[in-house]
């Protein structure tokens, strides 16, 4: 079978060399990628995912995420404040910014947090 246009067991031996030499490590990588993830304005479902869809193992993510050192609660008021200029001002405002906070990977805690501690304007 081929993977981009290699024979997967020729990417599969290649992995493996470069694993035994330390220069391939999906550790460092997952934690890499959470720390400029999250400073892009992604929040940790979101980035978990794209790692597992890139075969990185749960165990490896949870591990890269306990040393990464994103503060997702910021990360979530920080992506909230670049999108929206005001807070909801209706429900069905409030409710359209709870869905891109989702959306973009947050927690129902880091949603509630930004949404909180957000741009300054009147409450509903």
């Amino acid at each position: 079978m081929l993977e981009k246009g290699f024979e997967s067991d020729c990417v599969g031996i290649i992995l493996g060399k470069l694993r035994d030499e330390g220069l391939q490590s999906d550790y460092r990588f997952s934690e890499g990628y959470i720390r400029y993830r999250g400073r892009r304005g992604f929040g940790p479902r979101r980035i978990s995912l794209d790692l597992e869809k890139r075969g990185v193992s749960s165990s490896i993510i949870s591990d890269a995420f306990s040393v990464a050192e994103v503060d997702f609660y910021e990360t979530a008021v920080s992506a909230f404040n670049k999108k929206f200029s005001a807070k909801a001002k209706s429900l069905a405002e409030k409710a359209r910014q709870q869905r891109f906070m989702e959306y973009r990977g947050f927690f129902s805690e880091h949603v509630k947090y930004a949404l909180g501690n957000g741009i300054e304007d009147e409450n509903i």
